[in-house]
């Protein structure tokens, strides 16, 4: 299962899915003309189409973008949020529901929206789309009123994201940057781990980024500059390295971990690094996907070997 963004070799394939739900009842109000080639082309363009492929096959998809539609009355919306992103479009080929494939998309776009900087996210539900309405309730949106476009009824929905904030840590939190740390190297000595921390807050070409709800330290990340051989580069350039990510399990699925990548990257940028890398265990099936799905590619697996010669 791979999630992702389209690109335009998709465009025929979600078309198709789109085509193949048309004039169902009690579902989006889809018809011969809605949705068009035209809205896919354009999603693609906006790089607002997400996909969830399964063996190849296209098997859901929705949209996730900042665009206005001035049929929809839009009151009933929570007035602090001040960058929204709407939810559309979201369909599933016919052979593949009941597997939670969509809500895991769903997931994977608002996770993304909010590493995007959307303050929320609004969707609009054809009022008699109890399946939807039921599904959208799980996934913990707010239905906040209702309004009528397009000769139809819809409830309005809004995914509102908590403000969480990404700064660099200083000398001065050297104990809350190993606290939470050590919750990733959970078999290091805290001792060991603390010095070690001492020393990469010191250092200009370690960075530790912890991502904070209000004063509470959610997530970590460690990022370095290598000039060592690192897999899959082989000129001399230097490269950042994600060198250890974690985030507190009550903030996962909200985009933590993809904003402190994204911000990790940027630090490498900004000093002269074109690449960026990383590592997880192979039998860490949580971690490849998340690499995979902020954009990293599989450079290469290792097994290491270690024997004793005998003596001191």
């Amino acid at each position: 299962m791979i999630m992702t963004k389209a690109g335009p070799e998709d465009a025929a394939e979600v078309f198709a899915l789109y085509r193949s739900r048309v004039g169902e009842k009690n579902m989006a109000p889809w018809s011969d003309d809605y949705p068009a080639p035209e809205n896919v082309s354009g999603d693609i363009e906006s790089n607002s189409l997400y996909v969830l492929k399964i063996d190849g096959v296209i098997a859901s998809v929705c949209t996730l973008g900042e665009w206005e539609d001035d049929e929809f009355d839009k009151s009933s919306f929570d007035k602090s949020v001040k960058k929204w992103g709407e939810l559309a479009r979201v369909g599933t080929l016919r052979e593949y529901e009941r597997r939670g494939l969509s809500a895991k998309l769903v997931r994977f776009a608002l996770d993304d929206a909010r590493a995007r900087g959307f303050g929320g996210v609004r969707l609009f539900v054809n009022d008699v789309a109890a399946a939807a309405i039921a599904h959208y309730a799980k996934l913990g949106v707010n239905y906040c009123g209702k309004t009528a476009a397009y000769g139809y009824s819809f409830l309005c929905g809004e995914f509102v994201f908590g403000e969480i904030t990404v700064r660099q840590a200083t000398p001065d939190e050297l104990v809350a940057v190993t606290d939470i740390l050590a919750k990733l190297y959970n078999e290091h000595d805290y001792d060991e781990l603390l010095e070690e921390n001492r020393r990469n807050l010191a250092d200009d070409t370690q960075v530790i980024l912890l991502a904070a709800d209000g004063e509470k330290i959610v997530g970590v990340v460690h990022a370095a500059i290598r000039r060592e051989y690192v897999e899959g580069r082989f000129d001399e350039a230097p490269i950042g390295y994600i060198e250890g990510i974690f985030v507190e399990s009550a903030y996962r699925r909200r985009g933590v971990a993809r904003r402190l990548a994204a911000e990790s990257e940027s630090w490498a940028k900004a000093r002269g690094c074109n690449a960026m890398a990383s590592d997880c265990e192979l039998n860490n099936a949580d971690s490849l996907r998340f690499h995979l799905g902020v954009g990293y590619s599989e450079a290469g697996r290792n097994i290491h070997f270690i024997k004793g010669l005998g003596g001191r």
